[in-house]
């Protein structure tokens, strides 16, 4: 099942006024562009599938509502000061004592008074003519704007909850090719970086070159070597690199090289709906027994508000309690493996354990500023947070391949 609360949750945060029949109206939303999505998947969902997803969603409204009930209320305004009358008939009302004027020095004698002239009598005091002020030109107050933007949020954000769920009924494990056993074999032995940095700042500095391998060693499995892949084509390796935290050493996270491949792919984005190209990118980090499918595919469901999105199916032979990807962030891309990297404009969702879809924005200048990042930038981060609370990073290069490909599928896109 989806996990709808983070989108639920943004959704919420971003009214203007989160009173309870705000909030009601966002969930009713929810639910009915929900069911109507999932009963118009093709083939259809069984009742109790769909089921299944409606009480998902309820579940994060509940959440959401305890998070509202458990904030505490504020306190009833204080009523102002009642000022009452107190006669004590003790105490005699005396009169009021006139106050001294004060005393300034004697002013001199003005002109024409030795004469005996009578002095002009005062003007009389004239009102203060009113300033007129010049018609201000109107403008449209912030709240409306605010309100348009927050409403195209929540629609944005409801559309994502359907969609969110129509994707992990897409996308199955049989989906993602496993790679030939030539591949699979063990990588390149790469020096660790001691330089590492801290995880959410700065990545490790560049790994070394291969060191010489004793005979029967596997040469392709060294990056930037070609390696042969069902069909004919020829792979190449690029470098992959997993950081991990450690809590004794912040500063030297434990590193592990990896690979990865690029290739162009073609799949259904569901029965009945065209083939269409996407990106597969493979990465591998066989010392800790961890592996990614990275795809990228374009969006061609006008009732979901995205560009592009971007697939991350996360495989671990490792211990499930520790090794289990639970969180990851939005992809990053880079100019240099040492950088840190600027995210895409996406939004995150969670389909379970290891399995995680981000849908790039798709307003045109976000559009615009995604397709230069993944074009032109040449490493690629993907923060990632697991079971065991630990906090990582696998970060991979594009290479020549990587770029070749992701060249050719946003040409065929266009």
């Amino acid at each position: 099942m989806a996990d709808f609360y983070p989108i639920l949750a943004r959704a919420v945060a971003g009214l203007s006024e989160t009173s309870p029949e705000a909030r009601r109206a966002i969930y009713d939303r929810a639910r009915a562009a929900l069911v109507s999505q999932l009963r118009g998947l093709d083939p259809p969902l069984s009742e109790a599938e769909i089921m299944r997803e409606r009480l998902s969603l309820d579940e994060a409204v509940a959440r959401i509502e305890a998070d509202y009930d458990e904030a505490p209320a504020p306190p009833p305004a204080a009523g102002g000061p009642v000022i009452r009358t107190v006669e004590n008939p003790t105490l005699p009302i005396r009169p009021p004592t006139p106050k001294k004027a004060p005393e300034f020095a004697p002013l001199p004698a003005a002109a024409g008074e030795d004469d005996g002239e009578p002095l002009p009598e005062p003007a009389e005091p004239q009102a203060a003519r009113p300033r007129v002020l010049p018609p201000r030109e109107r403008r449209v107050k912030p709240g409306h704007i605010r309100s348009a933007v927050v409403g195209g949020v929540v629609a944005v954000a409801v559309a994502a909850i359907a969609a969110t769920a129509i994707y992990v009924h897409k996308l199955r494990p049989q989906d993602t090719p496993r790679p030939n056993s030539e591949t699979a074999s063990q990588p390149a032995q790469a020096p660790q970086s001691d330089n590492g940095g801290k995880i959410a700042e700065r990545v490790g500095e560049p790994g070394a070159p291969p060191q010489n391998r004793p005979a029967g060693s596997q040469p392709n499995n060294a990056p930037g070597i070609p390696v042969p892949q069902p069909g004919g084509e020829v792979a190449v390796a690029q470098r992959a690199v997993l950081f991990v935290e450690v809590p004794e050493t912040p500063q030297q996270p434990q590193t592990t090289s990896g690979r990865v491949f690029w290739r162009l792919d073609s799949e259904s984005a569901g029965q009945g709906r065209p083939i269409e190209t996407i990106v597969r990118a493979t990465v591998e980090i066989p010392d800790v027994g961890l592996s990614l499918d990275f795809t990228i595919r374009r969006n061609t469901d006008s009732a979901f508000p995205a560009s592009h999105i971007i697939g991350l199916r996360f495989t671990s032979t490792g211990d499930p309690a520790t090794q289990t990807v639970k969180e990851v962030g939005v992809p990053q891309f880079k100019s240099e493996e040492g950088e840190r990297g600027a995210p895409l404009s996406a939004i995150n969702s969670a389909l379970g354990d290891n399995l995680f879809v981000a849908a790039l924005s798709n307003v045109p200048v976000e559009v615009e500023r995604n397709t230069d990042l993944i074009l032109s930038r040449s490493w690629i981060d993907v923060p990632v947070r697991f079971a065991s609370g630990r906090r990582g990073i696998i970060t991979f290069e594009k290479g020549v391949s990587g770029s070749q490909t992701l060249a050719d599928a946003f040409g065929r896109w266009r």
